[in-house]
């Protein structure tokens, strides 16, 4: 995952599917804070466990874009079944940033929540930390 735009390029064909989640969502379905994997390459299967390849293929081998998607929406579930519960003044600071379409300074967010700069930054949350996107 990176903080930064990344540009990579390679020989021969590509498709995928890009998975946007908030951060909050990141948390749950990865069951870490986004900080841990900032600015990191790490495999898929060391966020998502061994199954990883294994949904890797099944969505190669899928017929068409409506089986993949229904292939993912199965995957993103079952790792919500397992998601850790996220603590409600995050859960308030992220509807804060989502409400203000990320205008609104961190300072006002942590104080709005009840919590200081430093400790929403401790629990993963800092402006960088927000905005993490997968390469690869």
């Amino acid at each position: 995952m990176s903080v930064r735009s990344v540009e990579t390029e390679h020989a021969g064909g590509q498709a995928g599917v890009e998975v946007v989640l908030t951060p909050l969502g990141a948390r749950a379905i990865l069951g870490m804070p986004l900080r841990e994997l900032a600015d990191v390459m790490v495999p898929l299967d060391a966020v998502l466990g061994r199954r990883a390849s294994l949904w890797v293929d099944e969505l190669a081998a899928a017929r068409d874009w409506t089986e993949r998607f229904a292939i993912l929406d199965r995957i993103l579930i079952a790792r919500l079944g397992g998601a850790a519960d996220v603590p409600p003044p995050l859960v308030r600071a992220m509807n804060g940033l989502t409400e203000s379409a990320g205008q609104v300074r961190v300072d006002s967010l942590a104080a709005g929540v009840g919590w200081s700069r430093r400790h929403l930054s401790r629990a993963g949350y800092t402006p960088a930390q927000w905005v993490v996107r997968f390469t690869g």
